[in-house]
């Protein structure tokens, strides 16, 4: 009797313990699933972080590069306009001088103001070729800055895209 009651007890539980085995396989089974799509969220959400870092930086780069041409024409234009001003102000004093030399009797004055006119109109043509390369500079770094603004970071040169991050984008959230 006792063994009939054991054999029953262990008949009755074996289809339980059977069935306690396929839940925890099916359970283990899915958890396994989770973490491989785990896994793979990761990877794209630190792929996309990376992108998006790239992007950015390739943003400041372009931002400072723009920044650093415009302050360096801001910067030559200011020279181009105060050469322009001491310009004006030597060939008021070149005119003057020029003025004053017919009314000079004393031949030593008149020589040495003859000397400070052409010494005057040797400045003049100085800054003249300096403005010349200052303007020159100025059209280089005006062009460069247009160049500069209309490319956009993900474009070399302004051409073709050489790659697009909306699509690196979508590919990484899906």
């Amino acid at each position: 009797m006792r063994y009939v009651l054991v054999l029953a007890i262990l008949s009755l539980s074996l289809p339980a313990a059977a069935q306690t085995v396929e839940a925890d396989r099916q359970t283990l089974q899915a958890l396994l699933v989770e973490v491989q799509q785990l896994r793979v969220a990761i990877e794209r959400s630190t792929l996309l972080g990376t992108r998006t870092q790239i992007a950015i930086e390739r943003l400041q780069m372009h931002e400072s590069r723009t920044a650093r041409l415009s302050q360096e024409l801001d910067g030559v234009r200011r020279e181009i306009t105060n050469l322009q001003a001491e310009q004006a102000r030597l060939a008021a004093q070149v005119k003057d001088l020029e003025d004053q030399i017919p009314p000079l009797t004393d031949p030593l004055r008149r020589k040495d103001m003859e000397g400070q006119v052409k010494e005057g109109k040797l400045r003049l043509e100085q800054w003249s070729s300096q403005e010349q390369q200052r303007r020159t500079r100025e059209m280089e770094l005006a062009n460069r800055l247009q160049t500069e603004q209309a490319a956009r970071p993900d474009q070399p040169d302004g051409a073709r895209p050489r790659h697009s991050y909306s699509a690196d984008y979508r590919r990484a959230v899906t």
